[in-house]
């Protein structure tokens, strides 16, 4: 990136990336001093020698995209919520949808409810608990495919949980679950 002169740059600073990351088991906390005898600075490189300036970007138009399905649902459902009495913050997804692909004789159909959440206080107790499901719908039958995620953390381990469960017209094909305790060496 090349600021021009009159730009501003946003900084954020941060202890982690939660949730996009799993968070630290070790609480953290920053500093950004101010004032003349101790400040904070980003030092960022100056350019030089880029005569003529650089030019703008050029973009091809992006092609006409054909749709494959005629897809009807809700729009997914994020929140983000933060109890203060208990120090938890949470985030929660839900989504449904249902279609047909193009030129196919059967309806596809997919859901999935999630959360994530990690302690305010103690950020080692962290989880993560979902639900996915995929159907089938057909003239023969239908087909249900249901994975369960669950992920815990304390200060020394992971603990995940997954079952996986197939379905043919409500008979069970295939039913599998695993469970793992997996030391936090590097995280």
């Amino acid at each position: 990136w090349i600021f021009q002169p009159g730009h501003r740059l946003r900084v954020a600073i941060s202890s982690s990336d939660w949730p996009t990351i799993w968070p630290s088991p070790q609480p953290a906390s920053n500093t950004v001093f101010c004032g003349s005898a101790r400040p904070t600075h980003i030092i960022l490189p100056i350019a030089s020698g880029l005569e003529p300036p650089i030019s703008s970007s050029y973009f091809l138009s992006p092609p006409e995209l054909r749709s494959g399905r005629r897809s009807q649902g809700d729009e997914p459902d994020w929140s983000i919520n933060q109890d203060i009495i208990r120090g938890l913050t949470t985030v929660n997804l839900r989504y449904h949808r249902k279609f047909r692909p193009e030129g196919k004789n059967f309806d596809f159909e997919e859901e999935l409810q999630s959360e994530v959440g990690a302690s305010d206080e103690d950020p080692a107790q962290a989880y993560a608990k979902g639900v996915q499901r995929y159907s089938i719908f057909m003239a023969e039958g239908r087909i249900d495919v249901v994975g369960r995620l669950a992920i815990r953390s304390t200060s020394k381990h992971l603990h995940p949980e997954v079952q996986l469960s197939v379905t043919v017209d409500n008979e069970p094909l295939f039913d599998r679950q695993w469970m793992e305790t997996i030391p936090r060496n590097l995280f």
